[in-house]
């Protein structure tokens, strides 16, 4: 028995082709990634049955087609936040989608979609600069499986005092916050 995926409020938040090429950070669309290619009307997959240049299990993902049939396209475009989740994840993943990317593309084409905080939309300063550190020291820098790349919390804290003139107590604490429990972590 199957369960119907859960229903966000910005699934019906629509993606263009033009869109989805800024998304997902497309040079060449021909040769976007191994096996899937991505044209105006939609991002396909190759069928791959019986490919040299694919191991086996490129093959089993990749031919994952959600309609099981690679002679259409696994998104046609236009198409919507919800279809691509629906639709590319078990297919090749969400992985290539930089989630801050994304929550600010879906915030410009539906400010009510969405709610900044788990709480609503309501914000202050200080939760402002907590977001601020958590982009800068927990983005495209920090690598869980890699210690090397772990904020140090004295950095964090400096970093909130000095640029988002955090008041010190809050920087530290907030700090500590961005560590989480059980994480890898720089020292202090």
């Amino acid at each position: 028995m199957t369960m119907a995926a859960k229903r966000n409020a910005s699934d019906d938040v629509a993606i263009t082709y033009a869109d989805f090429l800024l998304l997902a950070h497309v040079e060449d669309s021909g040769a976007w990634a191994p096996g899937v290619r991505i044209d105006k009307d939609g991002v396909w997959v190759d069928d791959l049955a019986g490919s040299e240049h694919h191991t086996q299990e490129e093959r089993h993902v990749l031919m994952a087609h959600p309609d099981g049939d690679t002679r259409k396209p696994v998104i046609a475009f236009p198409t919507t936040l919800g279809e691509l989740r629906l639709r590319l994840l078990p297919t090749i993943g969400m992985g290539w989608l930089d989630p801050f990317e994304l929550a600010d593309f879906v915030a410009k084409q539906r400010p009510r979609a969405v709610s900044k905080w788990p709480w609503g939309n309501h914000e202050t300063k200080l939760l402002r600069d907590l977001e601020a550190a958590g982009r800068r020291y927990l983005g495209d820098n920090y690598d869980p499986d890699d210690s090397n790349t772990a904020p140090k919390s004295k950095d964090v804290a400096e970093w909130l005092q000095s640029q988002q003139k955090t008041p010190k107590r809050d920087a530290e604490v907030f700090a500590k916050m961005l560590k989480g429990a059980g994480k890898k972590t720089g020292s202090s």
